[in-house]
């Protein structure tokens, strides 16, 4: 399977919502799993962590931005694969997203076949 990353975008939103903002929220801080993943070392209980979680996100003021990747997937396989979305993504070696926990916008990014 091939991955090809054709553009990244930094995007940003203003004029947003009291709606919007709130159901933004969510995204500003780590998930429950990216908390777990930096907690759990120091045997905080799953409520601690949960809570560490919360903490980290942020109030939405006038703007936020979001970055947007396109890519495309091509199977060079002559066996079926499934391809749902792209599960971690690094830039730099030093600023990385959990795609999964952090995408808000739902799109019909599945793949499945075989090579044509």
């Amino acid at each position: 399977m091939v991955i090809t990353v054709k553009d990244i975008r930094r995007i940003q939103l203003s004029s947003l919502t009291d709606e919007a903002k709130e159901e933004l929220k969510p995204y500003t801080g780590l998930s429950f799993e990216e908390a777990y993943s930096i907690y759990y070392k120091e045997n905080l209980s799953m409520e601690e962590i949960d809570q560490q979680a919360a903490l980290s996100k942020t109030d939405i003021d006038e703007e936020v931005s979001y970055l947007e990747i396109t890519y495309s997937v091509e199977n060079e396989d002559s066996k079926e694969l499934q391809f749902f979305s792209m599960e971690n993504v690094t830039f730099n070696d030093y600023l990385s997203y959990d795609v999964p926990s952090k995408n808000f916008i739902h799109s019909g990014d599945t793949f499945m076949g075989t090579k044509k």
